[in-house]
C-alpha cells in the first residue's frame, strides 16, 4: 500500500472515529434518560404498593413487573452505548496501526 492510500485510510478512520464519538455521546445520553425513567417509575411503583398495602416481601418482584418495558429500554440503551464505545475504541486502533505503517513505509 502507498503511502498516499495509507493517508487516505487514516483520513477514513479519522472522520469515522468523529461519527462513532457522536454516537457515543448520544447513547450515553439515551442510557442516562432510561435509566432516570426506570428508576422513578419503580420508585413509583415500588410506593404505590406499599400504600395498597401489599407485603413487603413481594413488592420488589411485583415493581420489577410492572416496570419491566422501561428496564428493558434501560438494557437496549446499555448495550448501544457499550457498542458505541467498542466502535470508537477499534477506530482508535485502526489509527494508531494506519499511523505504525505510515511510519513504516515513510522510514523504509
Amino acid at each position: 500500500m502507498s503511502g498516499q492510500d495509507l493517508y487516505a485510510k487514516r483520513l477514513e478512520y479519522l472522520q469515522a472515529s468523529f461519527d462513532a464519538l457522536s454516537e457515543f455521546k448520544q447513547s450515553g445520553r439515551k442510557l442516562a434518560y432510561c435509566e432516570a425513567k426506570y428508576r422513578k417509575e419503580k420508585a413509583v411503583e415500588i410506593a404505590t404498593l406499599r400504600s395498597e398495602g401489599y407485603p413487603v416481601t413481594i413488592i420488589t418482584e411485583l415493581a420489577n413487573g410492572a416496570v419491566a418495558d422501561e428496564r428493558l429500554d434501560r438494557d437496549l440503551a446499555q448495550v448501544d452505548y457499550e457498542a458505541a464505545r467498542e466502535a470508537l475504541w477499534l477506530y482508535k486502533l485502526a489509527l494508531r496501526i494506519t499511523d505504525e505503517d505510515i511510519k513504516r513505509e515513510w522510514s523504509a
